[in-house]
Parts: structure tokens; C-alpha cells; sequence
């Protein structure tokens, strides 16, 4: 397996640690976890992998495999983060029949601003934009996030809706189709600007002080800037994990 493939699976356990809010103490978890996710390319199969969990938080930091924020405080409820985000989406020529002979697409790194609002009644909501500063899709993606958290003294159960919206550029360059690599079967696609909506649920457990096990579940309606090319053949995107951690 390629280091690559290996960083794509990390990004599903890691991704669905972005709608965390800052920790009230240091806290550093390791672990490994399962993961099943499905593929949206047409003719290319789901996965289902074992993979490293990793994640770091304190009052003004949160590092994930792909992802790291910098806390920049507003008030008692509010924040602003500094993003700096792996996209680790890629398109091979292996990546399944309909892409046979395309030009590979590579993954990049995005960086941007969020603002955070969190009340113990209301939830957790929000608003995020990140750019492309690799230079790559050249792309931008606006993000409105709204989550539930439940906890308890051992159970946490995090309820969430999002919606993402994908510009021209970002949905082009992973699923286009440019002029050279059209076929009978695969015509000519200019990708269009698209919004994706998803929910999500995490289910945390804490089984003694610092053993802790998750379970995440999401799954994403896919626009129809992305599901009209004719590499995709579905309207759909899920995710799921278990994970086993241990604090440090």
C-alpha cells in the first residue's frame, strides 16, 4: 500500500475531528481505528482499512493528521481559528476504469479563517472559508457547520448537519473531464461550482480516564456540479470509523 492511500484513509479519522471545539486542558490521544468509505468515481470500489489515530488539543491549538488551528479568542462563546488543512483527494489512472488515461490529480493544501460560536443550549455552529495555497486546484471552499454535542460524565453523542460549498475551479480539477481525455464514453466535462450537504454522528465513550473508544458515521449529498460528470455515478458519499485511543 502506498504512502499515499495510507494518508487518504488517516484523513476519514482525522476529518471528523474538524467540528471540535477547544479543550479546556492539553489533551494528546493515539490509537489505532476501522474504516469503511465509499468512492464516487464511477466503477471504483468502497474500502475498508485499519489506521492510525492522532490527535492533539489544547486551549489554543487543535493538530489533526490533516488539519491544524490556531484559537484566536473573541468572547465566552465566540472564536476565530486559523486554518491550515490537507485536501488529500486525488485521481489516478488506476483509480478506476472511467479514469483510465487521465491526468493524475494531486492533493493540496488549503489555508483560511473560521469563526466559532458554542452555547451550552443553542450548540455549535460554524462559517469557515479555506483557499488552495499550494497552487494546485487554485480552488476555495466555504464551509457552514451546525453540531448538538450530548455529553455526559462518560458518553458523548455529537449530532451535526453541514453543507460545503465547492467553487468552479476546486470541482474542475477533480472532476472534469479536459479536451485530451475525452473518450466515446467519456465526454469533454467542465466541472461547475456545487454544494455538497451532509450529516454526521460521533459517538465517544470514555471506558476509563484515558481509554477511549468513537464512533463516527457520515454521509454527504453530493451537488450537482460534481454528480453531472461523467466520472461519478453516484449522488452519495458515506464514511464510517471505530477507533480505540489512549491519552497520553
Amino acid at each position: 500500500m502506498s504512502i499515499l492511500n495510507i494518508l487518504r484513509r488517516v484523513l476519514i479519522a482525522a476529518s471528523f475531528a474538524a467540528f471540535a471545539m477547544p479543550a479546556a486542558s492539553d489533551q494528546f490521544h493515539i490509537g489505532v481505528g476501522m474504516g469503511n468509505t465509499s468512492a464516487e468515481y464511477k466503477n471504483s470500489d468502497g474500502n475498508a482499512y485499519f489506521l492510525p489515530v492522532v490527535q492533539y488539543q489544547s486551549d489554543l491549538w487543535s493538530i489533526n493528521i490533516d488539519r491544524a488551528e490556531l484559537y484566536l479568542p473573541l468572547s465566552q462563546k465566540s472564536w476565530l481559528s486559523a486554518i491550515a488543512a490537507l485536501r488529500l483527494q486525488t485521481l489516478n489512472d488506476d483509480t478506476s476504469d472511467a479514469t483510465r488515461g487521465m491526468e493524475a490529480r494531486k492533493e493540496s493544501l488549503d489555508a483560511g479563517m473560521g469563526f466559532n460560536f458554542y452555547d451550552q443550549q443553542l450548540g455549535y455552529f460554524a462559517l469557515e472559508w479555506v483557499h488552495d495555497i499550494s497552487q494546485v486546484h487554485q480552488g476555495q471552499k466555504w464551509s457552514l457547520v451546525a453540531a448538538w454535542p450530548l455529553e455526559g460524565p462518560r458518553l458523548a453523542i455529537i449530532p451535526a448537519v453541514y453543507f460545503h460549498q465547492l467553487d468552479q475551479q476546486l470541482v474542475d480539477y477533480y472532476y472534469g473531464v479536459r479536451a485530451q481525455e475525452q473518450q466515446l464514453n467519456r465526454p469533454a466535462y467542465r466541472g461547475q461550482a456545487t454544494t455538497n450537504i451532509g450529516s454526521s454522528l460521533e459517538v465517544s465513550y470514555n471506558m476509563t480516564p484515558r481509554w477511549r473508544m468513537q464512533a463516527e458515521a457520515r454521509i454527504t449529498h453530493l451537488g450537482k456540479g460534481i454528480t453531472a460528470s461523467p466520472i461519478v455515478d453516484t449522488d452519495y458519499r458515506w464514511n464510517t470509523m471505530l477507533s480505540v485511543s489512549y491519552k497520553l
